[in-house]
Order: C-alpha cells, then structure tokens, then sequence
C-alpha cells in the first residue's frame, strides 16, 4: 500500500488489484450467493461492486459495464438496469459516478492478446490512428478516448472532448511503468513488449466476422 500511494502522488495515476483487507465481507458473500443462486442479483452485484469502490475512498467513479455473449449481462436492458443501479447507489454515496457500456459481442480493438492489446492501446493514447494489425483506425479508440475525458471530474457534456484533448498526455503512462516490475521503455518502442515466435498470418476470402467455434473433443 505504501507503494501503490507514492506512485498515486508522484504519477497521479495506479493499477492495482484488490487486497484481502480492502473488502474482506465481499468474498464470503459472494460464495453464499455461488450456493444460493443470487449471482444475477442486481442489487447483490451492486452491493459487491460498490463496497470494495467505497472502501478506497474515491471521489469520482467510471464504471465499464460489459454487455453481450462474452459478458455477464446478456443484453442491453440488463446492462442498463445495471449501470443506473450503480450509479444511484453511487451518487446517494455522495460520489460522481457514471457508466458506460461496452460491447462485448466482439473484441474492442483490432487484436487479441495481452502484448498485443497493450500495443494498440499505447498506440491510441499516443494519438496514432493505425493500428500495428490494421490501416483503419482501432474500433476502441473513441471508448478510450471517451473514458479517459470522464475519468475527470467534474463530469459534463463534453467530458469526451476532453478526451481528446488529454491524450496527449498520456506521458504518463510511461511514468507509471516505472512502478516495480514494468518497463516504461515500451511506450516509446512497443517492440520491447513479449512477443512468440512464430508469427502466421490467416486471411479470410470474404468479408465478415469470426466468430469462436466449439473445440472439437
């Protein structure tokens, strides 16, 4: 924790993952509802979406809330159920909070993979509309770009032009990399990212969507 805070004031900015004494009750409740077949409850995911927020102390909230096949709420009412319930809850906290969908029915950006999707959201935040597997620009660059003009309170209508225009300053991210274990030369040169290697390239004959198959047993 000491860590995570000196990197929070000298970057602004932290990934972290939750720690057992940040919202211990959550992990115990959510096995009662494993047993009791309450995971789809909204106000029971609220509740366990909220406490571990809560307890960190926050100001302002962005919530990414995954509708389609690769998510847990199916379609859109669902998700929107969901997204106003977190952000009520949120808001009677005393905290702003907002909440965008996200399509799950497909992958955000031109690659698959943890390296590779590293690579294409620097390229973005970097303001290169190419991605490295594609000369169109990345289907996640408006999401990102929007996320990032919200994540800055106050909060308002062009909250995603804002986005845009803090981009630039995406610098940061460098600087966070210095955090134990990363490496920020890899913002500047993404070539320094893992790599296989093997590289073979499959092309379609048509146009359209691919789409997961069944393993074959």
């Amino acid at each position: 924790m000491d860590t995570f805070r000196r990197i929070v004031r000298e970057v602004g900015v932290c990934m972290i993952g939750q720690t057992a004494e940040l919202a211990p009750a959550d992990k115990r409740i959510y096995a009662l509802r494993d047993v009791s077949a309450t995971v789809e409850a909204i106000p029971l995911i609220v509740a366990s979406i909220l406490s571990k927020k809560l307890a960190e102390g926050i100001d302002a909230l962005v919530l990414d809330v995954k509708v389609g096949r690769g998510a847990f709420m199916k379609n859109r009412a669902q998700a929107r159920e969901l997204g106003a319930a977190l952000c009520e809850v949120g808001q009677a906290a005393g905290k702003r909070v907002s909440a965008l969908l996200t399509d799950m029915d497909a992958p955000l950006g031109r690659t698959v993979g943890n390296a590779l999707e590293t690579r294409e959201a620097i390229d973005i935040l970097r303001g290169r509309g190419p991605t490295i597997c594609s000369p169109a620009p990345s289907p996640s660059a408006p999401r990102c770009w929007s996320s990032a003009g919200r994540r800055r309170p106050p909060g308002g209508r062009d909250a995603p032009a804002r986005g845009h225009r803090q981009r630039r300053r995406c610098a940061r991210v460098r600087a966070h990399d210095r955090s134990p274990g990363g490496d920020p030369r890899v913002v500047a040169d993404p070539e320094r990212l893992p790599s296989c290697d093997h590289l073979v390239e499959v092309l379609s004959d048509t146009a359209g969507w691919s789409t997961p198959s069944t393993p074959s047993k």
